[in-house]
Order: structure tokens, then C-alpha cells, then sequence
């Protein structure tokens, strides 16, 4: 009687090498996939919150001259930017009272940020040392142009009622200087609460 020798049922060397070698390189490609994917997610994330800070911006400078009266679009004396004053070309800084009568101003900084400057009181013009002072824009969004052009801002006469309304236009970047930045456009028509009658 013949005995039968079992056939090995184990894999061989080289197969056990091109198993670990193929695991190895779709192991390698799903990594550099998903780190791609994770870094992609983290400049979206980024990109996204400067854009929200720049609608922030916008929605804030939007609520105080909604609520606010006697708009004067540029620069003047102590006198003059308490008075209200149209500009058609427009202007990057505005002044003008805020629902509690003190008088603001918003306009763009050398640095690239927008800035709200507050009268504490007094009879000079806003924007001293001694005012509030705040940044509306973070350090993640560089403004790079903005204009406010005002329209009828003179208090109506007799057939006119038509309410002053503020055009803002806001250029910046996301992210300036890095990899993402984004560059970013927005422009809204604002107008005044207080009837104008």
C-alpha cells in the first residue's frame, strides 16, 4: 500500500511577501489620503471662520448705523462731523450718533482692521486717546479697501421722505500671507431706522 504525503497547506515565502507588500502599499495610500483629507478640512475650517468674521463685521457696523442718525461720510473739523453729510464717491471712515447719542466713528486702520471709535463725552472730535476704541475685524481678515457712501442724509423737507441710507463696501483677504488665504467682497445698503421725517 501506497502512503499518500498531505500536500503543505501553508503559504509560501514569497506569497507571504507580496500579501505584506501589497498591504503595505494600500496602507500607505489610505494614510496620505486621509492626511489630505484632514489637512484640506483644517484650511476649510480656517478659511471659514475669517469669513465669518468679515459677515461679523459687516452685520455690526450694519446694526450701529441702522440704529444710528446724522450721518457724516469723511472727515472735518469738530463742528462738521456732527453735522450730516453726503458723499457719493465715498469715504473710508464715517461718522455718525449711535441709539444713546454719542458719536462714532468707523473707518479703517493703517493696519488693515476695521475700528469703532466711541466719544466718552466732550465737545471734540471722536477718536482720541481718551475714547472707547474697538477692533470690529480679528487679525485672521485684513480689510484692504472700505467705503461707505452716503445718501440723503440731510433731514427731510416737505415732499421729501426719502430715509438716508449707508452703502458699505468691504474688500479683504481671509488668511493673509498663508496658503489659504482667501480674498473676500461683500457690500450692503443700510438704511436708517428713525424715520427721517
Amino acid at each position: 500500500m501506497k502512503r499518500k504525503i498531505p500536500k503543505s497547506r501553508g503559504f509560501t515565502l514569497i506569497e507571504v511577501l507580496v500579501a505584506t507588500s501589497l498591504f503595505v502599499v494600500v496602507t500607505v495610500i489610505a494614510t496620505g489620503s486621509l492626511l489630505t483629507i484632514l489637512n484640506a478640512n483644517k484650511k476649510a475650517q480656517n478659511i471659514s471662520s475669517s469669513i465669518n468674521n468679515a459677515f461679523f463685521s459687516i452685520e455690526t457696523m450694519t446694526r450701529l448705523i441702522r440704529t444710528g442718525v446724522n450721518y457724516h461720510c469723511g472727515s472735518g473739523t469738530v463742528a462738521e462731523v456732527r453735522t450730516p453729510k453726503d458723499c457719493s464717491d465715498g469715504e473710508s471712515l464715517i461718522y455718525f450718533f449711535d441709539d444713546q447719542g454719542r458719536l462714532n466713528r468707523l473707518s479703517l486702520t493703517a493696519k488693515g482692521s476695521i475700528r469703532r471709535a466711541v466719544d466718552k463725552g466732550g465737545n471734540k472730535r471722536v477718536g482720541d486717546a481718551d475714547d472707547d476704541l474697538y477692533d470690529i475685524t480679528s487679525a485672521d481678515f485684513n480689510v484692504e479697501n472700505l467705503k461707505f457712501t452716503v445718501t440723503n442724509s440731510k433731514p427731510t423737507r416737505d415732499s421729501d421722505y426719502v430715509q438716508p441710507t449707508v452703502t458699505i463696501v468691504l474688500n479683504g483677504v481671509a488668511r493673509p500671507g498663508s496658503k489659504e488665504a482667501s480674498p473676500i467682497e461683500v457690500e450692503t445698503t443700510v438704511t436708517q431706522r428713525i424715520l427721517d421725517i
